[in-house]
């Protein structure tokens, strides 16, 4: 029989090494808000990109993670037993990566702030998928919509902060480039805190190494889309990650060229959408015992829906903080059951495949998107005002779809 002193004994282990995962998940959170959060910004003000070049450089933000997802699958599964150590490294870079980029335009080389998100960005795909390759083992499913939004509570509340200090910072500072610079200082000391967290972890699961093959992969790949349940999410995530990403390079762009608002209205935005979000986790954290992660799915898409066709419609600061308010009340509910559907849909040992799998085609379909909405909003701003509805009808649609196909988890 196993003593009761060792089974206490694992579980606290257990417990300190969630209590660390946390700490990390918030400075992470904290270090990345204001590289994520203004990196478009960034390059519209600072480094003066138009329309066309902001899409162009989330095309590369959004194309690098599916590349990563591709290059992860691969190394994930050749070192699973040490995919503790390859979240570390790959995150570690993601959080340098992304910290240091605001300081881009010191070297007065253009391409320069594209390479750093990109290799952010590739790094950090790689690193999820070791990171939610170990937490799926961590956390037990019937168990998991109550820890997941608890954490989320955590990390929307580092970004809380840190958007404050972004309201704080540019509104007190009129140098802008001097802004900048203080802000992307917080988040790299924020990044340095959470790698110091997150190489305190260890490995407390194992799971077997497997040589990995291009072939086997696509077998694999071949294999999960037989599965009738996965094929229909993956479909209804594909058409609701096109036409959420139809806009995603113009809503920073239209804020501040055609509302005429700065980073302020930045920060201010983005605090209203988390303290809604916030409201959204802990009502999940509430009633995850009740919730039918299918039908939250439909009615939180139903709802998300309208946002693009509304945000034409908040040209004011008053008027964008509500839309916000709205938008993060809803979105939460959405990521918290997508979060169920990619971890648990699948089997455990197809599973890095199929996060991969949904990875890769996610991204590519959202660089596309992106980079087509970008394109056909260059040639005027009617053209931009016809993308947003584009945007609003094709969640519409997916919300149909996945009324009709999508299973319960």
């Amino acid at each position: 029989m196993v003593k009761l002193s060792s089974v206490v004994k694992n579980v606290k282990t257990k417990e300190l090494w969630m209590r660390r995962w946390t700490l990390h998940s918030f400075f992470y959170s904290l270090a990345i808000t204001a590289s994520t959060t203004f990196y478009q910004a960034y390059a519209i003000r600072i480094l003066k990109y138009n329309v066309d070049e902001v899409g162009s450089l989330t095309f590369v933000n959004i194309s690098a993670i599916a590349l990563g997802n591709f290059i992860g699958l691969l190394l994930v599964y050749r070192f699973r037993g040490k995919r503790v150590i390859l979240w570390k490294v790959f995150a570690l870079i993601n959080l340098l990566m992304w910290s240091t980029s605001g300081f881009a335009d010191l070297t007065k080389v253009k391409w320069l702030f594209p390479f750093f998100i990109g290799v952010a960005q590739l790094a950090g795909s790689i690193g999820s998928l070791a990171y939610s390759d170990t937490i799926a083992d961590m956390v037990l499913r019937e168990k998991s919509i109550g820890v997941f939004s608890k954490v989320n509570v955590f990390t929307t509340t580092a970004t809380l902060i840190g958007l404050t200090a972004g309201v704080t910072i540019f509104s007190v500072i009129s140098d802008v480039v001097l802004a900048y610079r203080i802000y992307y200082t917080l988040s790299f000391i924020s990044s340095l805190i959470s790698i110091a967290f997150l190489l305190s972890l260890w490995t407390v699961t194992e799971s077997p190494s497997l040589n990995v093959t291009p072939k086997l992969v696509a077998s694999k790949f071949k294999e999960i889309t037989r599965q009738e349940d996965v094929k229909h999410y993956m479909l209804y995530m594909l058409i609701l990650t096109f036409s959420v990403n139809l806009p995603s390079a113009l809503w920073n762009y239209y804020l501040i060229k055609v509302f005429k608002g700065d980073e302020s209205w930045i920060s201010i935005n983005s605090i209203s959408s988390t303290l809604t979000s916030m409201l959204g986790y802990y009502i999940i954290s509430k009633l995850h015992e009740k919730l039918e992660p299918k039908k939250v799915v439909v009615a939180s898409t139903a709802f998300i829906s309208v946002l693009p066709t509304m945000f034409l419609f908040a040209p004011s600061l008053p008027q964008q903080i509500l839309f916000n308010a709205y938008s993060g009340f809803t979105w939460a509910f959405l990521n918290n059951m997508i979060n169920i559907y990619n971890l648990y849909l699948a089997n455990n040992d197809n599973r890095i495949y199929f996060l991969a799998m949904l990875g890769i085609l996610n991204n590519l379909t959202a660089s596309t998107a992106t980079k087509i909405g970008s394109s056909i909003a260059s040639i005027g701003v009617e053209y931009m005002r016809a993308v947003f509805i584009a945007s609003s009808l094709g969640r519409l649609a997916s919300m149909f779809y996945a009324l009709k196909k999508l299973d319960n988890v």
